[in-house]
């Protein structure tokens, strides 16, 4: 009888308790490319808006490689934003429509680590898509470096690799997540 009135009085306690939701940090930048008119603020090179493609909304950005522009770089950067050493977490989403011969005709999306100074302290890519590909959204946690005072996301088209390469709902924030313990174990 005990037993059946304490399981009851626990099952009681457990399930009037709701569970603990976690608090999203703020993102420290993020666009999803819909608030400017024309080139979002600060970006810089060979990237335009496009009106009628986006991942959610009606616009993105898109780096394109033609005929004419086959050999020339074709290259984006954000604006740079003050950034921490630590865990971060990396949102976006990735469209292709381009003519690979292999894997390593592509778009790359990457995020530059940068020092008080400005010079790179490390470059990581953070998404690699090539051939035709419909949005993909991604998350990432990546670890900003010792030295790291700001940061900033590039975009290009590697190769002699014709199409296009669209980003949207970027952001970056603090992570919650732990980095990876690479200590050997005994």
């Amino acid at each position: 009888m005990k037993i059946t009135r304490l399981f009851a009085l626990f099952l009681s306690v457990v399930c009037t308790v709701s569970p603990l939701r976690a608090q999203e940090s703020a993102a420290i930048y993020a666009t999803g490319f819909e608030e400017d008119t024309g080139l979002p603020k600060g970006w810089t090179g060979s990237v335009k808006v496009d009106e009628s493609t986006g991942f959610k909304g009606n616009r993105s950005i898109v780096l394109e490689k033609t005929q004419e522009t086959l050999r020339q770089e074709v290259k984006a950067m954000s604006p740079a934003f003050p950034l921490s050493p630590g865990m971060q977490q990396i949102r976006f989403a990735t469209r292709t429509e381009m003519e690979s011969m292999d894997n390593s005709y592509k778009g790359v999306l990457g995020i530059e680590f940068l020092d008080a100074s400005g010079k790179v302290l490390e470059n990581k890519p953070l998404a690699e898509p090539y051939r035709k590909s419909s949005w993909k959204p991604a998350v990432f946690e990546v670890q900003a470096p010792k030295g790291t005072a700001s940061a900033r996301f590039v975009a290009n088209i590697e190769k002699e690799t014709l199409g296009k390469f669209w980003i949207d709902e970027l952001s970056i924030r603090p992570s919650k997540a732990l980095p990876a313990d690479n200590r050997i174990q005994r």
